[in-house]
């Protein structure tokens, strides 16, 4: 009969649990910057607050998920292509 101890995984100190959970909290609902200046990605359960300059859209009314049987995704290339070419016609209209 082989015997064997529980592997030990490192530990973290308390200063870097409280930095990753600082970085964590700080980082939720941030945009991502996609495009320097121009174009940031943001997920959320509301809309950004209105910024002079800016214009927000949302696809989640529009391109719409549908399951082949009692899966959860991800959209099919046809409507990550009219993802493409709606963006394509934002970022052209400046």
């Amino acid at each position: 009969m082989k015997s064997s101890s529980p592997s030990k995984s490192p530990s973290k100190t308390g200063s870097q649990a409280q930095t990753q959970n600082a970085v964590s909290s700080s980082n939720e609902n941030q945009p991502v910057e996609i495009i320097a200046n121009r174009l940031y990605w943001i997920s959320d359960k509301s809309p950004p607050k209105s910024r002079q300059h800016a214009f927000y859209f949302c696809i989640d009314n529009d391109l719409v998920y549908e399951p082949f049987f009692a899966d959860f995704g991800p959209l099919d290339l046809g409507k990550v292509h009219l993802f493409c070419k709606e963006l394509e016609k934002l970022m052209n209209d400046q």
